[in-house]
């Protein structure tokens, strides 16, 4: 254990040196992001025009949408950070002798994901630092310590798809095809952009069970609506659901895939 903060310091050092030598393309990156969010909270401005019963209890649809488009890309992101560090990993050479150092495989796996997760909470809080300065979307009813444990409950549980999506990469020698579209149907069938009652009946009940469904139900109760814990606690427990299920799934995937890959000696070719 003592050991931990200095693997893990020196994956971000690792990940601060990537992003030093890549700081234009960052950049450019960054200025397309906040552009893409400036044009679709543009457009919820028409929305927002006329009062609409669907949005009443978040203050507006611009504030709906804006948490909606963070989660789907906090869903993204933890899904795919281990599956891109992994991929990289391979194609470079390393996986290999990371994994035959005496580090235990669960740090490793941490220190590949962290700097990833830490960019993204970052990209998240300037999206939403946005959105309250040049949109005056509001989060003044918010209750921070229910937002709080939702986002860690929320982070937990993409985090598992994660592992999923690294045991699909080991095993394809590939980037995992489950990301892409995973996120592709939760923009459909999740409440990203509208609210469930939009969808056909036989499609809601999909996309109540979809991951970001619970947390966007959740993290908008909390942030936008005010509500407490102790009403947030159905789709939390939705959350602690999926992830007490998917979570030792996805662990014995990862490992099974990593076994194989040691044993056929795929760890070193792609």
């Amino acid at each position: 254990m003592p050991r931990t903060p200095i693997v893990v310091a020196a994956f971000f050092r690792r990940a601060l040196l990537d992003a030093a030598s890549q700081r234009a393309a960052g950049l450019v990156q960054l200025v397309g992001a906040l552009g893409a969010l400036s044009g679709v909270l543009f457009l919820s401005r028409l929305i927002d025009a006329t009062p609409n019963p669907l949005f009443a209890s978040y203050g507006s649809y611009a504030g709906f949408l804006l948490v909606g488009l963070v989660a789907a890309e906090l869903q993204r992101a933890v899904s795919v950070a281990l599956t891109t560090r992994i991929r990289e990993a391979q194609l470079q050479g390393t996986l290999e002798a990371m994994l035959a150092t005496p580090t235990p495989i669960w740090l490793i796996l941490l220190g590949l994901a962290l700097p990833e997760l830490g960019a993204t909470l970052l990209r998240a809080t300037m999206q939403i630092a946005f959105g309250i300065l040049l949109f005056g979307i509001s989060f003044a009813h918010a209750d921070w310590g229910a937002t709080a444990a939702t986002l860690a409950m929320t982070l937990f549980a993409f985090a598992t798809l994660g592992v999923l999506g690294a045991a699909l990469t080991l095993r394809l020698r590939r980037a995992d095809p489950l990301t892409p579209l995973l996120t592709g149907v939760s923009m459909v069938l999740s409440s990203v952009l509208y609210p469930l009652s939009v969808l056909p009946e036989w499609l809601r009940p999909i996309g109540e069970w979809m991951p970001v469904t619970p947390a966007l139900e959740a993290l908008r109760g909390a942030t936008l609506a005010g509500q407490k814990l102790s009403a947030i606690g159905l789709p939390l427990g939705k959350l602690a659901l999926f992830f007490l299920l998917l979570a030792p799934t996805s662990a014995w995937l990862f490992a099974g895939a990593l076994r194989r890959a040691r044993t056929d000696g795929s760890l070193a070719t792609y």
